[in-house]
């Protein structure tokens, strides 16, 4: 398991499909009859984070970055007198920079 992830660049993890040359005797994990059987294999180093925890890790990261937007929309429209220099000042600050532009 550990050839697969680094054969693959798989820095924590790979997902990857197995499927078995008809007739098996060992592995099937694919029924042609049912597309719903099928499965994934997933091979995770397992002191690194999981998918799941990535992907929660990412909903925090996108949760937070709403936070700093809801609250500056509520400023600029109650208080006014900012501009969206000052919301992109806010998410870096946070630290989430706005991506650098192709065109600049």
């Amino acid at each position: 398991m550990r050839t697969m992830l680094d054969g693959y660049g798989g820095q924590n993890y790979l997902e990857t499909e197995i499927t078995a040359p008809s007739p098996s005797v060992s592995l099937d994990l694919r029924d042609g009859q049912n597309p719903d059987d099928a499965y994934t294999v997933t091979i995770q180093r397992r002191t690194r984070p999981t998918p799941h925890e990535f992907r929660q890790q990412a909903e925090a990261a996108r949760d937070e970055i709403l936070r700093i937007v809801a609250a500056w929309c509520i400023e600029a429209n109650d208080i006014g007198g900012i501009d969206a220099g000052d919301l992109a000042q806010r998410l870096e600050e946070a630290g989430h920079p706005l991506p650098e532009s192709d065109d600049a």
